[in-house]
């Protein structure tokens, strides 16, 4: 409750309930509701969010460990961590971009705050990826990784990866909301995010020229620093650990300010 404490305090100065604290019921039914609807009627359940990723992984792991003869070291668990971590960022943005549109009937019967659509998909998400988590330490288990007290790190990384992509999914609710053809757009970025993130690959394998790149993408220190946890069994650096802080900082007053500023007038566009 700490964290939520903090975040609670430097969102203040904006005035803004955009982690939805007020309406805790309300982001607990929206939750239920999308579980409910993306798994009804299914044998497997939550367990299909949790395939696509894992197949893909697999895939990437033939052809870049057998195929191409990329060595680094427990590559299934490496591959495994970086898929499905940025499984849940990509999965919460394509949800998050149309959550507001998609959403707007429902809020226009029953009076509530817009950015609770987009906070409970990326919520939704963040359960799926931490159901995950007993796979994700079975895959360490197999590759030999020695884990150890550098997974009290891991809460950490979770928090921010969570509030860094509601921050993504907020701004792009509202910036759907004027561009509809962001939908289409968002595709091809993610594509792009994709590979200019260490996934697949090591960020030893970037030219130290280029290494400035890992720390201009939001989320590629978080990506690294989930590597280092559950595929080296190593300390994420504190640089690393400071620059996530920042991105998280950015992103949520950033949102902040877009909320205050075009919330009320995202009624009149819709």
């Amino acid at each position: 409750m700490q964290g939520w404490s903090f975040i609670s305090y430097f969102q203040r100065p904006l005035g803004v309930d955009l982690f939805c604290f007020g309406k805790k019921y309300l982001v607990f039914n929206l939750v239920a509701r999308n579980l409910k609807i993306k798994y009804r009627r299914s044998i497997l359940g939550i367990l299909w969010t949790l395939v696509g990723p894992f197949s893909m992984a697999m895939v990437y792991y033939l052809v870049f460990n057998h195929f191409l003869k990329i060595k680094i070291p427990h590559y299934l668990s490496y591959i495994l961590s970086g898929t499905l971590a940025f499984s849940f960022f990509s999965q919460s943005l394509s949800e998050g971009t149309e959550s507001i549109v998609g959403n707007w009937g429902l809020s226009s019967k029953v009076p509530m705050p817009l950015q609770v659509f987009p906070y409970a998909g990326t919520l939704t998400n963040l359960i799926t990826l931490l159901l995950s988590l007993p796979i994700l330490l079975l895959a360490a288990w197999i590759s030999k990784v020695s884990l150890g007290p550098s997974l009290f790190c891991l809460p950490f990384y979770f928090l921010a990866f969570f509030l860094i992509t509601y921050g993504f999914s907020f701004l792009l609710g509202v910036a759907f909301v004027y561009f509809r053809d962001l939908r289409h757009l968002l595709s091809i970025i993610l594509q792009v995010w994709f590979y200019g993130t260490p996934v697949v690959y090591s960020e030893a394998m970037i030219p130290e020229n280029l290494k400035w790149i890992i720390h201009a993408n939001p989320i590629g220190d978080i990506i690294v620093g989930i590597h280092q946890i559950l595929a080296e069994g190593s300390w994420p650096s504190l640089a690393s650990v400071l620059i996530c802080g920042f991105w998280v900082v950015l992103l949520t007053f950033g949102s902040a300010f877009v909320h205050k500023k075009f919330i009320s007038l995202i009624v009149e566009q819709i």
